[in-house]
This record gives structure tokens, C-alpha cells and sequence, in this order.
């Protein structure tokens, strides 16, 4: 094995899952607050973002491992993650107004993580 290039792409996938579950997970944790609460402003204001760190490397890629870039490689819209991450949020923002109106309606948080599943 004198070369090997890992999947960019499939750590990517990876990471913005791994975000948009943490965006999720903290629409249920804060559901009880009121809408124009600072801290939820920012978490409807970017669900997901498209910069990968270091730290999110560490965690993802003991957790779903790595691939080489044959099995997984790049893509249209992993070369141009714009309008994905644009899409991915607008259907974040959905899902997470969805929960806040399920929780208003006397849904309990136990149930909001069964229904985000």
C-alpha cells in the first residue's frame, strides 16, 4: 500500500449527521424556553455548518471509521456544499419547529427523542 487517500467526503457525511443529531438534541434539551431566547436564535440561525474542526475528526472517525476515496469519492455536491448545507438547515429549522409545537402541545421530551429518530 504505497498510496492511500482516505474519503474526505465520507467523514463530511459523517460530520454534518453528527451535527444536525447535536442541532436536534438541543431543540428537545431547550424546548420549554421561549423562542426569542438568545441561545435558540443561534441554534435556528445555523443548524449545521459546513467548517469541519479537528476535534470533530477525533470523535467521528474512531466512532464510523474511514474509507478509502475509491469507495466514497467526491461528488457535485461535495465539491460545492453551499446549497446542501442551505438545504440541510431549512430542514433542520423545520424539524426543530415541529418539536417546539409537538413539546407546546404537551408532548414530553421523552417522546420528542422517539419522534426525532
Amino acid at each position: 500500500m504505497s498510496e492511500f487517500d482516505f474519503s474526505h467526503n465520507y467523514l463530511y457525511f459523517w460530520d454534518i449527521f453528527e451535527k444536525a443529531n447535536l442541532f436536534l438534541e438541543n431543540v428537545i434539551a431547550t424546548a420549554g424556553q421561549p423562542f426569542d431566547d438568545r441561545l435558540i436564535t443561534e441554534y435556528f440561525r445555523s443548524p449545521t455548518d459546513d467548517g469541519g474542526i479537528w476535534s470533530s475528526y477525533f470523535n467521528i472517525a474512531p466512532k464510523y471509521g474511514v474509507t478509502p476515496q475509491e469507495v466514497m469519492p467526491e461528488t457535485a455536491h461535495s465539491n460545492n456544499t453551499r446549497e446542501l448545507i442551505q438545504l440541510i438547515n431549512e430542514r433542520l429549522r423545520g424539524g426543530g419547529y415541529h418539536l417546539r409545537e409537538s413539546f407546546a402541545g404537551r408532548v414530553s421530551q421523552q417522546d420528542l427523542y422517539k419522534e426525532k429518530t
